[in-house]
Order: C-alpha cells, then sequence, then structure tokens
C-alpha cells in the first residue's frame, strides 16, 4: 500500500511559538490521519523535523 504524507509548521519569530501538522492519506487519496498541536519555543527547523517525526 502507498501511503502520502503532507506536513507542515509555523514560528512566529526564530526562534519563537512553533506549531506543526501533518496528514497522511492512502493510495486512494482517502484521510487516514490528521493531527496539528502546539509545540512550544523552538526554530523553523526543529518545527519540521517535529512534524516529520510526528507523522511517521
Amino acid at each position: 500500500m502507498k501511503l502520502r504524507t503532507y506536513s507542515d509548521c509555523a514560528c512566529k519569530g526564530n526562534p519563537g511559538p512553533s506549531a506543526i501538522a501533518f496528514m497522511i492519506l492512502d493510495s486512494q487519496n482517502r484521510k487516514l490521519k490528521e493531527h496539528s498541536e502546539y509545540i512550544g519555543s523552538g526554530t523553523n527547523n526543529q518545527a519540521e523535523y517535529k512534524a516529520c517525526m510526528h507523522a511517521c
């Protein structure tokens, strides 16, 4: 089965308050999971990495 993962993050400042989000779709574009959350203060790179790690 093929899965597709989309992830993103946002930071207000760098570092600053950060949030992450991800979505996992199956091969027929059905949403299997989605999640978003505030992760505290961090850099843009830290937030990007955390979004990917949470999706795994």
